[in-house]
């Protein structure tokens, strides 16, 4: 009985500590093994890179933090190989050149007139839906070339209204698998007043209406439209 006893206890024993070898080894684990890579920034600001990436390193990280540093364009991340693939896919999708844009400001009367103007052509079943005038035709047309962040003046005469300009900043492009958008915000200027002003974002390739003036330009009723194209995706 004391023989068999002791055997049991030391069979128990035994059992703790393998169980305690296990349960060390499992602790050592838990730290990821980690690996270093740089990424050059073509297109991007430093700030702006690291901020992306951040998500993905984890600094806190008990045993094995991540670690993400930029110094004139280049990127270097110390985390695990799943997080540096995600670091690349995000880089991949923003790092792009910003691509130029065209836009096109059309300033159109509402008038009496039945006959279809065919350079408003591809906006004139927009006009009809929207408003209810007889007719429109195309008083002036301008366009401008920019980039994000640009802001674009433009000087013209419309006749009857005089010198009139087109105020826009570029404020927001965006491109995508149907082609993207841009974000405007502009304003008409008919002599010394601002007649029209708002933040429209337009699909490229697309012509939008953005309104009628809140009040007619000299008794007359004048509307905007706009066209983007983004050149360079």
């Amino acid at each position: 009985m004391t023989i068999r006893s002791r055997f049991r206890h030391g069979v128990r024993l035994c059992a703790l500590l393998i169980l305690g070898s296990v349960a060390v080894g499992c602790s050592r684990d838990q730290a990821p093994e980690l690996q270093t890579r740089t990424f050059e920034i073509l297109h991007l600001e430093d700030w702006v890179a690291e901020s992306l990436v951040e998500p993905y390193v984890y600094a806190s990280r008990p045993g094995a933090p991540g670690m993400a540093s930029v110094v004139e364009g280049k990127l270097t991340v110390r985390e695990t190989p799943d997080n540096l693939r995600r670091i690349e896919e995000t880089l991949l999708e923003f790092d792009r050149p910003t691509p130029a844009v065209r836009v096109t400001f059309q300033i159109i009367e509402a008038n009496g007139e039945s006959d279809v103007d065919p350079r408003i052509a591809d906006v004139e079943s927009a006009l009809r839906e929207l408003f209810r005038f007889e007719g429109y035709r195309l008083l002036g047309e301008v366009m401008v070339n920019g980039t994000e962040g640009n802001e674009v003046f433009q000087e013209f005469d419309v006749p009857d209204l005089g010198p009139s300009a087109i105020e826009a900043t570029i404020r927001d492009v965006r491109t995508d698998s149907s082609g993207g958008s841009v974000q405007l915000e502009m304003r008409f200027h008919a002599g010394s007043r601002t007649v029209f002003g708002t933040t429209v974002r337009v699909r490229a390739g697309q012509t939008a209406v953005l309104g009628r003036t809140p009040s007619s330009v000299g008794s007359r009723n004048i509307i905007l439209a706009v066209k983007t194209e983004l050149l360079d995706i």
